[in-house]
């Protein structure tokens, strides 16, 4: 059993190691993972994305611990969700919109158990706590009611729109190089390699490495995330363009 950490709370305040020192006070000899604490802030959709892309690259029976949490403190309901593999605590507020689309849930419950906590810190004194105690035992059915699958908060993925001439997509996700992962998955999308076009003011080509680029030069290529991505060569195409998790961008192919 592992837990692994998913947050928007970033490193500079002291939240991460106070959940951190609770998981360890009450459940010191399970391992913890960070998957992130970089997610922006409230921004559910990258949350959704990264635990989504992430997931699978864990060993089976990990319990991730999301919390990107904008109602903390609110009546929001806080999930465990499970599969065959894996484990899933977070507030019902679409952090599982991924996982409901692709079909990867089998069984969800609301918890139920009372604690007393912050109203502002639910990550440290409820998810916490809660994730070390399914790290050692069963689901107690005295915490938890379970629902069905259509009681999880979800929200619409945004589509892209592709013509001949013009695309257009929506940002899931900005890497610390400032690359962009879009709304548009490898195996279900195909560009050829060289074809043209023009984004905002920036010359665009489809290739396969970041170093076939030339310098000023936009790629759309294969990501690793199993996403296209548009990246400039050894520069921050975030940074240059303003961009953010949720934005949509555009480009036209040359005619």
């Amino acid at each position: 059993m592992f837990i692994a950490l998913l947050t928007d709370f970033g490193l500079k305040d002291p939240y991460v190691a106070q959940v951190k020192a609770t998981l360890l006070k009450q459940a010191p000899q399970i391992p913890i993972l960070d998957l992130t604490h970089q997610i922006s802030s409230f921004n559910v959709l990258e949350g959704s994305f990264v635990l989504f892309t992430s997931y699978k690259h864990f060993p089976p029976s990990t319990l991730f611990v999301g919390i990107v949490d904008p109602g903390v403190g609110s009546k929001r309901e806080i999930v465990l969700a499970k599969n065959q593999d894996y484990s899933f605590l977070v507030p019902n507020n679409g952090l599982l919109s991924f996982f409901v689309q692709h079909k990867l849930l089998q069984q969800a419950y609301f918890l139920e158990k009372k604690f007393p906590a912050s109203s502002t810190f639910h990550g440290r004194d409820i998810f916490a706590r809660v994730a070390a105690h399914l790290a050692q035992q069963p689901i107690d059915p005295t915490w938890w009611k379970e629902v069905p699958l259509k009681e999880l908060k979800t929200f619409a993925l945004p589509r892209p729109v592709l013509t001949p001439s013009q695309v257009k997509a929506t940002i899931y996700y900005q890497d610390q190089f400032g690359n962009l992962l879009l709304n548009l998955e490898n195996k279900h999308y195909a560009f050829p390699l060289g074809q043209k076009g023009v984004l905002e003011n920036f010359p665009l080509r489809v290739v396969k490495t970041y170093a076939e680029l030339k310098a000023g030069e936009v790629g759309l290529l294969q990501g690793s995330q199993g996403f296209w991505e548009l990246c400039l060569n050894q520069d921050n195409l975030a940074q240059k363009l303003n961009t953010y998790p949720g934005k949509e961008i555009s480009w036209q192919w040359n005619t």
